[in-house]
């Protein structure tokens, strides 16, 4: 039933030098190996969130080693997204940079694993997934990654608009339903997540970081699975794999597990959890365990049952969503392919 299509946005090229680090190993690169060596923990301590916004806007306009920097795409705690276009013409080939915040650039386990993390993306193949092309520092040394621009919204941007015209329907009337999505576009865009996620899996690859904002929704209804947070490896229990990163991801959309101090690692449970949470959003407008985002309340919560929050939603989709946001890991669909069926069954 799922089209087979590839993305209409080619991979952006860079220039000779990065393709041939990329072509080299897909799945790495040279700065990658280089930034593997272990290295002491060190305390990370970011700038206010004003700061950083005010850094990623005026980068806007400069170049970083022959890519134009032509706005913003996002900012967060961890990194700042720009859509960028390479050489002097506006013909150059287009892509998505993804810049360290410079807090963590001068971390080393942290630039590792930033850039092991995004090389996730390319030891697989699939069509719903977006590789990683490029890579390199900036002149101060921190890194960065490029992949391929993808013409469409986040699932967050499309929510807020359909949040938008629902409101806009009510005239200003109180309803019992919140702004939602329509259902069945929910689950298509479920059922493509979830098919990337089971390919990913298969390769030991976990995401670790799905949220809205990480599901771009193409004009067709296509989506792409973008910014993969887990280094291949990390999930394999027994590892020290303490992720020097999780403290500055945690959020709704986080696995409980992931949440806890300190976090378990990022499994394929944990992806499933997230799909559910970003599903629940989309339908209903909130997050499953309410609005806190005290952490010691995202670890501990129970979610919210759909049905609650969406009385109108129908049966098989709350039982599937609330059967994935379960507490605990092992009360879950064990994988996305499990999750996987279900979804088409509803469809």
């Amino acid at each position: 039933r799922m089209s087979e299509e590839r993305s209409s946005d080619k991979p952006a090229s860079g220039p000779p030098s990065q393709r041939a680090a990329a072509a080299a190993d897909p799945a790495t690169s040279p700065l990658s190996v280089k930034l593997q060596v272990a290295t002491p923990r060190e305390p990370i301590v970011l700038r206010a969130a004003g700061e950083r916004e005010e850094t990623a806007k005026a980068r806007v306009g400069t170049r970083i080693k022959g890519w134009r920097l032509l706005r913003v795409l996002g900012i967060g705690p961890i990194s700042s997204a720009y859509e960028v276009i390479h050489g002097e013409k506006d013909s150059g080939d287009r892509g998505v940079l993804r810049l360290l915040t410079s807090d963590l650039g001068k971390n080393e386990r942290a630039k590792g694993q930033f850039l092991r993390a995004a090389y996730a993306a390319n030891r697989f193949r699939h069509p719903r997934v977006v590789p990683i092309v490029a890579d390199g520092t900036n002149d101060d040394g921190t890194p960065y990654v490029i992949r391929a621009f993808t013409d469409g919204k986040t699932l967050a941007d499309a929510v807020r608009e359909a949040s938008a015209a629902r409101t806009g329907e009510g005239e200003g009337e109180a309803s019992a339903t919140p702004p939602h999505m329509d259902a069945s576009k929910v689950l298509r865009i479920m059922e493509q997540v979830l098919d990337a996620l089971e390919i990913a899996h298969a390769h030991g690859v976990v995401h670790g970081d799905i949220t809205p904002n990480n599901v771009i929704v193409t004009p067709r209804g296509s989506i792409r699975l973008v910014d993969f947070a887990t280094p291949p490896g990390t999930s394999v229990v027994g590892q020290d794999v303490r992720d020097v990163l999780i403290d500055h991801r945690i959020g709704p959309f986080t696995a409980p597990e992931r949440c806890a101090i300190p976090p378990d690692v990022a499994t394929e449970q944990t992806d499933v959890w997230a799909v559910a949470a970003c599903a629940y959003y989309a339908l209903s407008g909130q997050y499953p365990r309410g609005e806190s985002t005290h952490r010691a309340d995202l670890a501990t919560a129970s979610p919210i049952p759909l049905r609650e929050i969406v009385p109108t939603v129908a049966e098989p989709i709350s039982q599937i969503l609330d059967h994935a946001l379960q507490k605990e890991p092992e009360l879950r669909y064990g994988s996305a392919y499990a999750m996987l069926g279900d979804v088409r069954r509803a469809l």
